[in-house]
């Protein structure tokens, strides 16, 4: 079993970044996908036949991944624009077991995961997991030591969405 690990924030230095780092150190195997260190094609031109190669391996990776973990900062309401331009290309989300993580600048920001659940399970096909990580910026650090509550919580979502994605293998 693998799961693929995508990162949508376009910043280096970001608590997504660091969030993603500590998700696939927590798991036995995964892959990890950083979309600000590819050139995601932008929707709404023709894509070149290089374009088209990396769409390709994208829909590669998800199709050969047993479960995928999407982690993006959010913006007002809605997750990054990596995120969305990369969705809009990919077209092998049907029934793939899904793990939101978004990480949150205020508690406001929190009714966000409607909106992204919903974008993944009606206009993707995805089987969204009915657990999500949402982590308020302030919680994490830059050395991504976290407090013992939210490392439990990290690692208790991750352990029962491996469950999850196994349970849908048949394993």
């Amino acid at each position: 079993m693998s799961i693929l690990i995508i990162n949508g924030s376009a910043n280096p230095n970001s608590k997504t970044d660091i969030l993603c780092n500590y998700l696939a150190k927590q798991l036995s195997s995964c892959e990890y996908l950083d979309l600000r260190l590819i050139d995601v094609p932008r929707c709404g031109s023709k894509l070149s036949s290089l374009e088209t190669n990396v769409v390709k391996d994208f829909n590669d990776k998800i199709k050969s991944a047993s479960g995928v973990i999407i982690c993006t900062p959010i913006y007002g309401q809605f997750f990054s624009g990596l995120i969305k331009d990369f969705f809009d290309l990919v077209s092998t989300l049907k029934l793939k077991p899904v793990l939101l993580c978004e990480t949150l600048a205020t508690e406001k920001s929190s009714l966000a995961i409607q909106n992204i659940s919903n974008y993944f399970l009606f206009g993707h096909g995805a089987f969204v997991f009915p657990k999500f990580l949402m982590v308020q910026d302030v919680l994490i650090s830059d050395s991504a030591n976290f407090d013992e509550p939210l490392e439990k919580r990290i690692k208790n979502t991750l352990s029962l969405f491996e469950t999850f994605v196994k349970q849908r293998l048949g394993e």
